[in-house]
Protein backbone atom coordinates (compact mmCIF):
# COMPACT_ATOMS: atom_id res chain seq x y z
CA UNK A 1 0.00 0.00 0.00
CA UNK A 2 1.43 3.08 -1.08
CA UNK A 3 1.03 5.88 1.88
CA UNK A 4 1.28 10.05 1.53
CA UNK A 5 4.64 11.74 3.21
CA UNK A 6 3.93 15.56 2.33
CA UNK A 7 7.63 15.80 2.21
CA UNK A 8 8.01 13.49 -1.03
CA UNK A 9 4.21 14.57 -2.31
CA UNK A 10 2.11 11.80 -3.90
CA UNK A 11 3.63 8.71 -4.88
CA UNK A 12 1.27 7.01 -6.99
CA UNK A 13 2.08 9.55 -9.79
CA UNK A 14 5.89 7.91 -10.11
CA UNK A 15 5.29 7.94 -14.14
CA UNK A 16 4.17 11.53 -14.54
CA UNK A 17 6.82 14.23 -15.88
CA UNK A 18 7.03 17.83 -15.31
CA UNK A 19 6.91 20.25 -18.16
CA UNK A 20 10.10 21.73 -19.55
CA UNK A 21 11.23 25.63 -19.27
CA UNK A 22 10.45 25.54 -23.58
CA UNK A 23 6.48 23.98 -22.58
CA UNK A 24 6.33 27.04 -19.99
CA UNK A 25 7.92 29.67 -21.94
CA UNK A 26 5.71 28.76 -24.81
CA UNK A 27 2.34 28.66 -22.87
CA UNK A 28 3.19 31.97 -21.25
CA UNK A 29 4.42 34.05 -24.22
CA UNK A 30 0.98 32.46 -25.75
CA UNK A 31 -1.37 34.15 -23.05
CA UNK A 32 0.72 37.50 -23.29
CA UNK A 33 0.03 37.55 -26.76
CA UNK A 34 -3.79 36.82 -26.53
CA UNK A 35 -3.94 39.35 -23.43
CA UNK A 36 -2.40 41.86 -25.68
CA UNK A 37 -5.59 41.97 -27.84
CA UNK A 38 -7.13 43.57 -25.49
CA UNK A 39 -4.79 46.57 -25.17
CA UNK A 40 -4.81 47.50 -28.72
CA UNK A 41 -1.95 50.14 -28.84
CA UNK A 42 0.16 47.34 -27.40
CA UNK A 43 -0.91 44.40 -30.28
CA UNK A 44 2.56 44.50 -31.75
CA UNK A 45 3.74 43.33 -28.23
CA UNK A 46 1.21 40.48 -28.31
CA UNK A 47 2.82 40.01 -32.10
CA UNK A 48 6.59 39.31 -30.73
CA UNK A 49 5.38 37.22 -27.79
CA UNK A 50 3.24 35.65 -30.00
CA UNK A 51 5.75 34.37 -32.49
CA UNK A 52 8.71 33.62 -29.82
CA UNK A 53 6.03 31.69 -28.63
CA UNK A 54 5.02 29.87 -31.85
CA UNK A 55 8.95 28.87 -32.49
CA UNK A 56 9.06 27.64 -28.36
CA UNK A 57 6.26 25.44 -29.04
CA UNK A 58 7.37 23.91 -31.88
CA UNK A 59 10.66 23.31 -29.86
CA UNK A 60 8.64 22.02 -26.75
CA UNK A 61 6.58 19.69 -28.92
CA UNK A 62 9.92 17.92 -30.52
CA UNK A 63 11.35 17.36 -27.19
CA UNK A 64 8.34 16.70 -25.02
CA UNK A 65 5.09 16.35 -26.53
CA UNK A 66 2.53 16.69 -24.64
CA UNK A 67 -0.92 18.70 -23.83
CA UNK A 68 0.77 22.07 -22.43
CA UNK A 69 3.56 22.18 -25.57
CA UNK A 70 0.41 21.95 -27.84
CA UNK A 71 -2.34 24.87 -25.76
CA UNK A 72 0.85 26.97 -25.90
CA UNK A 73 1.58 26.61 -29.62
CA UNK A 74 -2.02 27.40 -30.44
CA UNK A 75 -2.06 30.41 -28.10
CA UNK A 76 0.41 31.71 -30.01
CA UNK A 77 -0.80 31.04 -33.60
CA UNK A 78 -4.28 32.46 -32.36
CA UNK A 79 -2.11 35.75 -30.41
CA UNK A 80 -0.49 36.52 -33.53
CA UNK A 81 -3.59 36.19 -35.56
CA UNK A 82 -5.77 38.67 -33.12
CA UNK A 83 -2.76 40.99 -32.59
CA UNK A 84 -2.06 41.21 -35.90
CA UNK A 85 -5.93 41.83 -37.37
CA UNK A 86 -5.69 44.29 -33.95
CA UNK A 87 -2.78 46.44 -34.88
CA UNK A 88 -3.63 46.51 -38.47
CA UNK A 89 -6.68 47.72 -37.15
CA UNK A 90 -5.54 50.18 -34.81
CA UNK A 91 -2.96 51.55 -37.45
CA UNK A 92 -5.90 52.40 -39.93
CA UNK A 93 -7.80 54.14 -37.58
CA UNK A 94 -4.77 56.47 -37.32
CA UNK A 95 -4.68 56.92 -40.47
CA UNK A 96 -7.67 57.85 -40.60
CA UNK A 97 -7.71 60.19 -38.09
CA UNK A 98 -4.65 61.81 -39.89
CA UNK A 99 -6.62 62.13 -43.21
CA UNK A 100 -9.08 64.16 -41.59
CA UNK A 101 -6.63 66.23 -39.43
CA UNK A 102 -5.26 67.09 -42.80
CA UNK A 103 -8.67 67.69 -44.72
CA UNK A 104 -9.90 70.07 -42.35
Amino acid sequence: MDSYNPNLGNQNNRGSRQPDSTTIASLVLGIISVACVLLGSYAFIGVICGIIGIFLGISARKNNPSTLATVGFALSIAGVAASAVTLVSCLACVGCFGLLAAAS
